[in-house]
């Protein structure tokens, strides 16, 4: 692992004295250090990943970039959702299977990765609850995207990114897209996501789930505005998974879960309701459970819900959609996860890369 700043103490945010040229030199050298050291592995999953702030609009975002040992010019740019974390993209333990983590599918089919904390969660620079917005997000996702491509992040330009999100930031990976002039984004991967959300369990979820994190736990959350929330204890079974979700899935999830602002939360919502999709140029994969207590009947089939979302996209979209049975909302998680990687993997490969 590449560490470019002390990334412990969870609770406080980092100090940011060092300049981004610094890091920028820090990490190439250290990449590069990496890189020999990892090209003796054999494992085709392998990849040498690099945690690091990188500076945008706001202050500074937690990341980890990982790039298999064989070079690449596809990188997947993704985030966490409300009350997720970095551990979502790649779930890891001595109790959970290797083939849920979805960043080791990428690498092992040849992509790179780039999980972003947003403000306020992981070690980004935690601002008040209530100035953080979704638009925020998306303008960060934009910014670290052109880091990727002009090769400012410890590694070579990278010449297709595909950006991807889980609900929220799903919410945000849209507007990005939608906002994104200078085409910066070759994909958007949009999970936990559709234009028809079921709002009556939306709001049974929030009832029952969310409390300020400062609240639920006073040591982990400690300093926290009583504006960031996160789940209460077992709360998340019910919420976002398939009722045959893997024990040691769940007890990982709990124990890295984080937080969100209802700011945030609320305006990425917007993203369900408005026309922001028409304005999206690059090809888009829809992928959800269709367990789903947040995606309503439409997701009862990759055919019903391609129905549902078409009409929100345009043709140059090519919009595809996936459907996996056996999922709840975190589709990263679910046993079956192998079937949904795989067909990332295809559309990334046969579309996004031709």
């Amino acid at each position: 692992m590449i560490t470019v700043e002390h990334l412990s103490n969870r609770g406080r945010p980092p100090s940011y004295g060092t300049s981004r040229a610094a890091i920028t030199v820090m990490l190439l050298v250290m990449a590069a250090v990496g890189s020999s050291v990892g090209a003796t592995r054999a494992d085709p999953g392998a990849a040498v990943c690099s945690p690091m702030m990188v500076a945008v609009t706001g202050g500074h975002v937690s990341a980890t970039l990982c790039a298999p040992t064989a070079p690449t010019d596809t990188v997947v740019l993704l985030q966490p959702g409300a009350s997720g974390s970095q551990w979502y993209w790649n779930a890891t333990g001595p109790d959970v299977a290797e083939y849920y983590s979805f960043t080791r599918a990428m690498n092992a089919a040849g992509f790179a990765t780039m999980v972003i904390d947003r403000l306020g969660t992981g070690n980004s620079t935690r601002p008040p609850s209530w100035t953080l917005t979704a638009s925020t997000a998306a303008q960060n996702i934009l910014e670290v995207a052109d880091d990727l491509r002009q090769g400012h992040l410890g590694a070579s330009p990278y010449r297709k990114v595909v950006v991807g999100g889980v609900s929220l930031s799903a919410g945000t990976a849209l507007m990005a897209a939608a906002t994104d002039t200078a085409k910066r984004i070759d994909g958007l991967l949009l999970t936990g996501f559709s234009h028809s959300p079921s709002y009556p369990d939306a709001i049974a979820i929030a009832a029952d789930s969310f409390r300020p994190a400062a609240l639920v736990d006073s040591a982990r959350f400690a300093g926290y505005d009583l504006g960031y929330l996160t789940t209460t204890p077992g709360s998340r079974a019910k919420a976002f998974f398939a009722a045959d979700t893997d024990p040691a899935v769940l007890a990982g999830d709990e124990e890295n879960k984080d937080v969100f602002s209802p700011t945030e939360f609320v305006t990425a919502m917007t993203s369900t309701v408005l026309p922001m999709a028409e304005r999206v140029h690059v090809p888009v994969l829809v992928a959800n459970g269709a367990q789903d207590r947040l995606c309503a009947a439409v997701c009862a089939s990759s055919d019903i819900l391609h129905a549902a979302e078409a009409p929100w996209y345009q043709p140059e979209s090519q919009l595809q959609t996936f459907v996996l049975p056996d999922s709840g909302h975190a589709i990263n998680l679910a046993r079956t996860t192998a079937a949904y990687q795989a067909a990332v993997r295809d559309w990334i490969t046969s579309v996004v890369r031709s």
